[in-house]
């Protein structure tokens, strides 16, 4: 299956230092996709009470509960992808 996503933003909107006490001592990596930088921190989330991955990215975040356990190993295209599930 070959699913479609948006294309990631032209131009970022705001600095990763910006996000980086969010994921302080947190599972995290920083990639870029089109030029944007994005951050993603393994996290719980406070309301669900269950390990989630946060994407940061220009001016908005994105949290994913269903991920695969490798997912610091995974492309720049696919943490993209990924980024869209919920």
């Amino acid at each position: 299956m070959n699913l479609q996503y948006p294309a990631p933003p032209a131009q970022p909107r705001f600095d990763l230092d910006d996000v980086l006490p969010k994921c302080e001592g947190k599972p995290s990596r920083d990639f870029r996709l089109g030029g944007v930088a994005w951050r993603v921190c393994e996290d719980r989330c406070p309301i669900r009470a269950l390990p989630c991955l946060i994407f940061y990215g220009p001016g908005e975040a994105r949290r994913v509960f269903s991920y695969p356990s490798d997912w610091q190993t995974l492309s720049e295209a696919q943490l993209w992808a990924l980024s869209w599930l919920r």
